[in-house]
């Protein structure tokens, strides 16, 4: 069979034609596919679109709840008194009372709770004090039963007043403190932290531990 017989060139056109046939065929089929898909994606869109829109009301409405003071929050996180803040600083006849080396602790604590100050004079007799309290600790602490141990406060504290208020107080032979350090950094007051812990070892040394952490 050669390429001039006529044979030949009718078998080329009809194979021709069904070629055409079957492009035409899938070219309608993808048509259809693209169609389907595009339909499809117009309605996820649409759900994605009202589920952002019914996102947005409920934030709105939730945002409106906290305007009105309606939001339940649980009666644990519930604040049904604000504290009393102070503008002044705290008294050096009540930080060191009746000129005792011994800072008062407990009043410096309620100050701080306010969000007070104290005077310059006595921040820096409290770390001196602190100081020389320290220096006679030995590199080693061996520290007695019961212990109660607090980990890193960084400048949190109202966190270390929440724990102070719930446990028996600190004292010698009967409940001892040790803080593992990291007192200061990322908190607004890392101030307040070291000087009540100071004051604390200070009155109570053999009660009151304070290693130094990574972060003094």
């Amino acid at each position: 069979m050669t390429e001039n017989s006529p044979f030949y060139l009718s078998n080329s056109s009809e194979n021709e034609k069904e070629l055409t046939n079957s492009e035409n065929t899938e070219t309608q089929t993808n048509t259809n596919t693209n169609t389907n898909t595009t339909s499809s994606l117009s309605e996820s869109d649409f759900e994605t679109n009202s589920d952002v829109s019914s996102l947005t009301t409920s934030e709105s409405e939730q945002s409106s709840d906290y305007e009105r003071g309606t939001v339940n929050c649980g009666e644990d996180r519930q604040i049904t008194k604000a504290r009393e803040l102070v503008r002044g600083r705290l008294a050096s006849e009540i930080v060191f009372p009746n000129k005792s080396k011994k800072p008062n602790y407990e009043a410096i604590f309620k100050h701080f709770k306010r969000e007070g100050k104290l005077f310059k004079k006595d921040i820096l007799k409290i770390c001196k004090l602190a100081r020389k309290t320290l220096k006679k600790e030995p590199n080693l602490l061996r520290i007695d039963s019961p212990v109660l141990i607090f980990g890193d406060l960084h400048g949190q504290f109202f966190d270390l007043v929440s724990i102070i208020e719930a446990v028996e107080p600190c004292k010698e032979n009967q409940n001892h403190f040790l803080f593992l350090g990291d007192y200061v950094d990322r908190g607004n007051y890392a101030t307040e932290i070291v000087l009540y812990l100071f004051a604390l070892k200070i009155s109570h040394p053999n009660a009151c531990f304070l290693l130094r952490g990574k972060q003094f």
